[in-house]
């Protein structure tokens, strides 16, 4: 079974600056309802499992299935995928939510674990055969007062390196990408490399990361203006790719608000859109072409 990531990144950069405002606002949401919850933690949220499915499913070239089944997601006509999704690194994030039972002709083949950063970006993603769970005991029963109730698993992120299908690169795996010319290198393996090359505290909320574009020799981002506007952040960071070389840029977010005027606003994404040549770090498009070389690392 093949692995489309190229269908799979552009589907979810697509969603990159939406969720970015979307994970801002529901924060504020949760502060406010949290003065009303009295003292009770606010959890869950379907949002959450709906991106796992609809990622796996992209992922794998699959169906998704109605909720009769006991998978999520069917592919290659006899691959069914239970999915289960979680979001933070709140304590219980590695643990799945429940299995109702673990044998039977309509049991899932495989079990997809994505887990999504705070801003609703995937971390991590891990592709397990359901034999290989039961085989090794990892499907354990989940008890409440002396009554079962189900099954649950789960991750253990350094033991299961090998089911590891996205995220979670070392340092040293992501240097050896980028001398291969980093094909399947994602955001979140530039992030580790340049937090080990640069000595930078980078994550999904202060980077943007792009590839050369295809078409045209740039570098293409879309900068939210919901960040721009934020009083609580000082620095964007652009990492930009180019035949297996990855440059930093350090850009103070006072510079995108004293020449908003010079920069191509796309006022229905809610975006600052640039286009950075690949040989001067010129922006091209918008009025001002402002020059970002001199925030290069």
């Amino acid at each position: 079974m093949e692995l489309d990531f190229d269908a799979f990144d552009r589907v979810e950069k697509d969603f990159d600056v939406l969720f970015y405002v979307l994970a801002d606002t529901q924060k504020k949401i949760q502060k406010k309802l949290e003065k009303h919850s009295d003292g009770k933690v606010l959890k869950g949220n379907e949002l959450v499992g709906w991106l796992g499915e609809i990622y796996t499913k992209i992922l794998v070239n699959g169906n998704l299935v109605d909720d009769s089944h006991e998978h999520d997601v069917e592919a290659n006509g006899n691959v069914r995928i239970s999915v289960k999704t979680r979001k933070g690194t709140n304590s219980g994030w590695a643990r799945t939510s429940a299995i109702p039972k673990l044998g039977g002709p309509d049991c899932p083949t495989h079990l997809m674990f994505v887990h999504l950063n705070d801003d609703y970006t995937v971390s991590s993603m891990w592709f397990y055969p359901w034999q290989d769970l039961l085989d090794s005991g990892r499907f354990k029963e989940h008890i409440v007062r002396g009554n079962f109730r189900s099954y649950y698993m789960a991750v253990n992120p350094g033991y299961d390196e090998k089911y590891r299908i996205y995220g979670g690169i070392s340092a040293s795996v992501a240097k050896e990408e980028l001398q291969q010319g980093m094909q399947h290198m994602r955001k979140s393996d530039a992030i580790a490399y340049a937090n080990n090359q640069y000595g930078l505290n980078l994550n999904n909320q202060n980077t943007h990361f792009s590839k050369e574009n295809a078409a045209k020799p740039v570098w293409w981002y879309e900068i939210p203006l919901s960040k721009i506007e934020n009083e609580d952040v000082q620095d964007i960071y652009l990492i930009a790719e180019r035949a297996g070389d990855l440059k930093v840029l350090k850009v103070p977010v006072r510079f995108f608000r004293d020449n908003r005027a010079g920069f191509k606003v796309r006022t229905e994404k809610g975006v600052i859109c640039l286009e950075l040549d690949v040989d001067t770090y010129q922006n091209v498009v918008g009025p001002g072409k402002k020059d970002f070389i001199k925030f290069l690392l």
